[in-house]
């Protein structure tokens, strides 16, 4: 009989020692998770800004005019007139005319229809066929 209530003892023994050792471990865990948890990033100055290094120039009106009419023919494209198509090559960085028959005549057209809407684009950007 002593010896089976020993056997007990001893088994509750273990079993509340494995729960302690449990326990401090659980605590220890828990307690380094939370320290993790806890870290903050430290404060950095603000940056202030500065200078980009890029020299600031003007663009002379001439150029801002050809880009601008640039910019607002090339999103008008495809354009189709009676005597004349306009397309654009993006490639080759140009805008293709294609002009009806008779070609001297219908020419004339394009160019005084260039003059009176797009000015500043010289008529080297264009490929007239």
């Amino acid at each position: 009989m002593i010896k089976s209530n020993l056997k007990t003892l001893v088994v509750i023994g273990l079993i509340i020692l494995i729960i302690v050792v449990a326990a401090i471990y659980l605590r220890f865990k828990n307690n380094s998770l939370q320290q993790v948890n806890s870290i903050s990033p430290s404060p950095f100055p603000l940056l202030q800004p500065t200078s980009t290094g890029a020299n600031d120039v003007s663009i002379p009106p001439e150029q801002k005019d050809l880009i601008t009419q640039k910019m607002a023919l090339r999103q008008k494209i495809p354009l189709t007139f009676g005597n004349f198509q306009i397309t654009y090559d993006y490639a080759q960085d140009k805008f293709i005319v294609t002009l009806s028959e008779p070609k001297t005549s219908t020419r004339q057209l394009f160019l005084q229809w260039l003059k009176n809407n797009y000015p500043a684009i010289p008529l080297d950007r264009f490929s007239i066929n």
